[in-house]
């Protein structure tokens, strides 16, 4: 059964960007959390370790819109279906 209890972070550098957060985390400038896909090849090379295998970040949801009466184009298909398989497999 899992548990969960809060733990206070002190950090010294924030990021808004996922290539900053890989940066620092590939750096050794500390700990970063983001998803598998997003630093797969890191973890690959051992550029980055995972510390918490069992730690598991919140599902997000994730949308496609497309405009009210219009027939998206093929590259917007294509991409919607690109998406749609590669996020299955995060």
């Amino acid at each position: 059964m899992a548990r969960h209890f809060p733990v206070p972070v002190r950090s010294r550098i924030r990021v808004t960007s996922l290539e900053a957060t890989l940066a620092s985390g590939v750096a050794g400038l500390g700990i970063i959390i983001a998803s598998e896909w997003m630093c797969r090849a890191f973890l690959a090379d051992g550029s980055l370790v995972r510390l918490l295998p069992d730690y598991r970040l919140d599902a997000v949801d994730v949308h496609a819109v497309f405009l009210k009466g219009r027939v998206p184009s093929s590259k917007v298909r294509m991409f919607t279906e690109f998406l749609i398989e590669v996020l299955a497999k995060a």
